[in-house]
């Protein structure tokens, strides 16, 4: 079993973010705001401490009238996406977006932790807007994704050279 809990903990005071450590598994909870809305997120390890993932969740959960929709939209998100994805629980509508990485060898470092925290931030704030224009305006999928892509910059699924 790998011990990674004191990388996380060093990469997370040494950025100045608040954290709470939960007592009783490898889990620090935060928050983040970013340009299109504040929500939670978790920084875990998993799977017998082979695995870091860091989460974050929609501050609202989806009204169970719109959650086909959003199932769309998340299957729309997903697909252009070459790392990390959006999950919802469809019984009670709860979203995250979800991004992960193998820790192999003998420890997990902060040029490890960086890249999976900010890409799973900058994609939620991303589509942010996209998801809370779904649940409260009606808006269609692709339709709130274009709005969404007009406002920022949209990184291709992948590049070829």
């Amino acid at each position: 079993m790998n011990n990674a809990l004191p990388e996380i903990i060093e990469y997370f005071k040494g950025h100045d973010w608040k954290f709470t450590l939960d007592d009783e598994r490898p889990v620090l909870h935060t928050g983040f705001s970013g340009q299109n809305g504040e929500w939670r997120c978790v920084a875990a390890l998993e799977r017998e401490e082979t695995q870091f993932a860091f989460l974050s969740f929609l501050p609202c959960k989806a009204p169970a009238k719109v959650r086909r929709t959003c199932s769309e939209l998340l299957v729309r998100i997903n697909y252009r996406l070459s790392a990390g994805a959006f999950h919802m629980d469809w019984d009670d509508g709860e979203i995250l977006m979800k991004t992960t990485t193998i820790i192999s060898g003998e420890r997990l470092s902060g040029e490890i932790i960086h890249p999976v925290v900010g890409l799973n931030l900058t994609t939620m704030d991303h589509f942010f807007p996209a998801f809370m224009k779904v649940f409260y305006t009606g808006a269609k999928p692709k339709e709130a994704l274009e709005q969404s892509d007009e406002a920022g910059e949209v990184r291709p699924r992948f590049e070829l050279n």
